[in-house]
């Protein structure tokens, strides 16, 4: 798991803001540097938390000693209980 935070001050107002809390959910680290680099662009204020599968997506969401996310992306093609096989059950 790689955790991320962008704390930079963006547009005014936007740093009075908490954080958004994200999971991204994606198995190509180039995939997970992209996002993280568009929030940044973006200046949105954020703790990006990535998993490559939908295993640790769920044991994460299931780890009570950290936040829950404010939003989760999820890359629908991984391995490992990817999006399409995980929420159909």
């Amino acid at each position: 798991m790689i955790s991320s935070e962008n704390s930079r001050p963006s547009a005014e107002g936007m740093n009075e803001k908490e954080p958004v809390k994200i999971i991204l959910a994606e198995d190509d680290k180039d995939d997970q540097e992209l996002f993280i680099d568009a929030l940044d662009e973006a200046q949105v204020p954020s703790e990006v938390t990535t998993v490559e599968n939908g295993q640790q997506l769920m044991d994460s969401l299931r780890d009570k000693s950290q936040p829950d996310p404010d939003i989760i992306f999820i890359d629908v093609n991984m391995p490992v209980k990817g999006a399409s096989r995980r929420w159909k059950k």
